[in-house]
């Protein structure tokens, strides 16, 4: 990469010299590839994808600038608040920096020693760069890394100094992604169609055989480059049947039920007679329409939804959202859901409600956005109605659709965890677990801890009570148990998967000798998927495309140690569709690698907050939205009163 002058960010290579302007939002687009080189079962391959890197045409200085210009009181707790954590860019080296702090007691025209010689950073970047610093009073940008110096055994800190006026500013800032007209200008950059992508990689290879440095590097070890991407056979899954309340229908190639999820009747609708509708004066008319929209449309689904408690509140601060929810639901214990309408995007009032009801009070909650409401669009307000209305029959035990999976007496796991950025030392693990031969009802609880402390011996505790949660709703215990932990990083998890057999296995097997102790112990099949990879398939016909949702590849790419394969089980309608990777890491019950395939494709069909398929099976989305739900917001454990209904949606 060097020898074709990329720049390179992590694992990812970037071409400055092909950067792309976008004028109206100061960023340009730097396109690159992200690689990797490893063994696989075809042998010695390159991992190669396009990529992109954001990278703002404003300096940290200008940023700075404008900050003052807005917060003027507190330009010092903003300027941090806006940049610590960041990366950015030196354009005169290209190197890309993390900004650990801001000092204001510092300017270019103090002094550092260099080589014996007292200097300061204004003729530092003079001599070595031909740069002359405008701005000798802007304070320095600080990064702290830590190296490993000749001669020692630990790594040494080393504080690098920045000048805000020679950095730029990578990726996107919170504001920028929150604008919406942003994001949308970004996608003819970075939304790359299966044509363009495959188009770009075999670019790559055609400039590494042009450059006479590129090849010599290639030949110093022995290798070279292959002329074109791997060719290879797949296979595609049948098409899939999704049940409803006296209907059945193809979900078709797209794996699309839409239609059907927002006009038939739900599996199980669970009638919705005492419940309380909370908002404030202003909003009072997009209480009416949303309440309009649920009657016409609820019998449709199958639903039963009587007129609920109006609370009108004439302030929206977040204190009085909390007494009045606390004293309602205080006056009123046989409540069984509450909704309430917020009058903005306010993190706050979202938290707050639901730490009331996850723990406090313990009930269902649904917060819909009053914008949401206010349209022209009757259609759109209908559709989103539509599904507030699904997610409302889930968060009370409802369920809306199945798919047929053969696999009576089988308890299917999902595990996530969420890391919270600002508290590093501590994590959440959201574990959900079926609790019928449908896979339509889930138990879940979180399990809260010290990042240092094993998540196994808490996993274990979690499958005991997930066990006796089975037996509860079945009258009997399961003769297979199914976990799927998500792994968010190709790579990452990788290096976990020893440990996976090595801790969580035994710990697994251990709960479960547990609860049957007379009895033989259930088969156990532990698999690992990861959904954040850089490979990439392609169907090649009349022309490049994504290839249908079902497609199973697992040969030549696949692991040469492990027992995986990659599913795409998504439909994108927009650019390049990315597959999950699954690796079995324990199978005491000796499945099939065709029935764990299917297995995985159907479970991506049940997720309840999407009528089609995601790119994970549902238990691992619950689990991921579980964790999410705790960590960012509840910071806590909820109520064992809700780990019978998806709560978490």
């Amino acid at each position: 990469m060097r020898a074709l002058k990329f720049v390179r960010h992590k694992r990812k290579q970037f071409d400055p010299t092909k950067a792309k302007l976008v004028p109206q939002h100061k960023l340009e687009i730097w396109p690159g590839y992200v690689t990797a080189v490893d063994t696989f079962e075809g042998g010695l391959m390159l991992s190669l994808d396009v990529s992109h890197r954001r990278l703002s045409t404003m300096t940290v200085l200008e940023l700075m600038r404008d900050i003052h210009q807005a917060h003027p009181q507190n330009f010092h707790k903003k300027v941090k608040e806006t940049l610590v954590g960041k990366v950015v860019l030196t354009r005169y080296n290209n190197q890309t920096y993390c900004i650990h702090d801001v000092d204001f007691n510092l300017s270019p025209k103090h002094t550092f020693n260099r080589n014996g010689e007292e200097i300061d950073f204004v003729e530092y970047y003079r001599r070595n760069y031909n740069i002359t610093i405008r701005d000798e009073n802007q304070p320095l940008l600080m990064n702290f890394k830590e190296v490993l110096v000749a001669g020692q055994t630990k790594k040494q800190e080393r504080t690098s100094s920045l000048i805000p006026e020679l950095c730029y500013l990578t990726g996107l800032t919170d504001e920028q992604m929150n604008n919406q007209n942003l994001k949308r200008d970004l996608i003819t950059y970075v939304q790359v169609s299966p044509q363009h992508r495959v188009e770009g990689l075999r670019k790559f290879l055609a400039n590494v055989q042009e450059c006479e440095a590129a090849r010599k590097v290639l030949e110093e070890w022995g290798l070279e480059l292959a002329p074109d991407v791997l060719a290879l056979e797949a296979r595609e899954l049948g098409l899939e049947t999704v049940n409803f309340d006296g209907y059945q229908g193809s979900a078709g190639v797209s794996a699309d039920f839409s239609r059907d999820a927002t006009n038939k009747r739900v599996l199980t609708a669970v009638p919705l007679t005492d419940w309380a509708i909370f908002y404030v004066q202003r909003n009072r008319e997009e209480a009416r329409t949303f309440l309009d929209n649920m009657q016409r449309n609820a019998p449709n689904l199958g639903m039963n939804i009587l007129q609920p408690q109006h609370v009108v509140l004439q302030q929206d601060a977040t204190i009085e959202f909390q007494r009045r929810i606390t004293e309602t639901l205080t006056q009123n214990p046989n409540f069984s859901l509450i909704v309430v309408i917020s009058p903005s995007q306010r993190a706050d009032l979202y938290a707050c409600v639901k730490k009331i009801c996850c723990f406090q009070i313990p009930i269902p909650s649904q917060v819909v956005m009053a914008r949401t409401l206010n349209q022209r669009n009757e259609s759109k307000v209908r559709s989103i109605v539509m599904k507030i209305l699904l997610q409302m029959n889930c968060k009370v035990g409802g369920t809306l659709w199945s798919v047929n999976i053969p696999m009576a007496g089988t308890m299917i796991c999902g595990i996530d965890a969420y890391h919270d950025p600002a508290q590093k030392a501590s994590s959440v693990t959201g574990f959900v677990a079926s609790t019928n031969k449908y896979f339509t009802t889930w138990f879940s609880t979180v399990i809260i801890q010290n990042i240092r402390e094993e998540v196994s011996r808490s996993l274990g505790n979690a499958v005991k009570d997930a066990l006796m949660a089975y037996r509860k709703a079945n009258g009997t215990l399961p003769e297979r148990i199914f976990p799927q932990m998500n792994y968010k990083n190709d790579g990452v998890g990788d290096g976990q998967l020893p440990l996976c057999e090595q801790f969580e296995v035994p710990q697994l097997i251990e709960a479960a000798k547990v609860i049957y102790p007379n009895q033989e112990p259930p088969k156990l099949t532990y698999v690992v998927t990861q959904k954040r990879i850089n490979t990439r398939f392609f169907r090649a016909r009349s022309q490049i495309d994504n290839p249908a949702p079902g497609t199973v590849v697992d040969h030549s790419v696949t692991r040469r140690y492990f027992k995986d394969f990659f599913l795409i089980s998504q439909n994108v309608r927009q650019g390049t569709v990315t597959p999950s990777h699954y690796i079995v890491v324990w199978d005491s019950a000796n499945l099939s690698a065709d029935v764990v395939q299917k297995l995985a494709y159907k479970l991506t069909f049940m997720y309840y907050n999407w009528p089609g398929t995601i790119r994970v099976p549902a238990c691992c989305q619950y689990a991921h939205k579980l964790a999410y739900l705790i960590g960012e917001h509840v910071k806590r454990e909820p109520s064992n009163k809700l780990q019978d209904k998806l709560f978490y949606l």
